[in-house]
C-alpha cells in the first residue's frame, strides 16, 4: 500500500510520523517548525491540522466534467502508451500548452 505525505500529498516510502500524521522528509521539518511556533505562542498543537493547512495551501483539486468519451479514450490510450497515468498525461499537456 502506498502512503502519501499528509502535508504535500506526494507518495512516500516509510515517512516520519508526527502527532498521528505521516510526513515526507521534506515536509517534516516544516511541520516541526510550525509546531514549535504554535507551542511558543501557548496555543494547542495539532500536527494533523498543520499538515492539512500546508496541503490546502499548496495543492488544488479540480474535477473536469463532461469530457467527450472519444477524447477521454484518446487520453487514456496515449497515457498508457507513454506509461503514464491519465492525470500525469493531462498535467504534461497543460504544462506544454503554457510554455508555447
Amino acid at each position: 500500500m502506498l502512503k502519501t505525505c499528509d502535508a504535500c500529498g506526494q507518495e512516500i516510502k516509510g515517512g516520519i510520523s508526527i502527532g498521528g500524521t505521516i510526513l515526507c522528509r521534506t515536509c517534516a521539518p516544516m511541520v516541526e517548525a510550525e509546531i514549535e511556533a504554535v507551542r511558543a505562542a501557548g496555543k494547542p498543537v495539532s500536527a494533523a491540522r498543520i499538515a492539512a493547512k500546508m496541503r490546502s495551501e499548496t495543492y488544488h483539486s479540480y474535477i473536469i466534467r463532461d469530457i467527450p468519451p472519444e477524447l477521454w479514450e484518446r487520453v487514456q490510450a496515449e497515457a498508457a502508451r507513454r506509461r503514464q497515468s491519465a492525470k500525469d498525461f493531462i498535467l504534461d499537456a497543460i504544462r506544454a500548452g503554457l510554455t508555447t
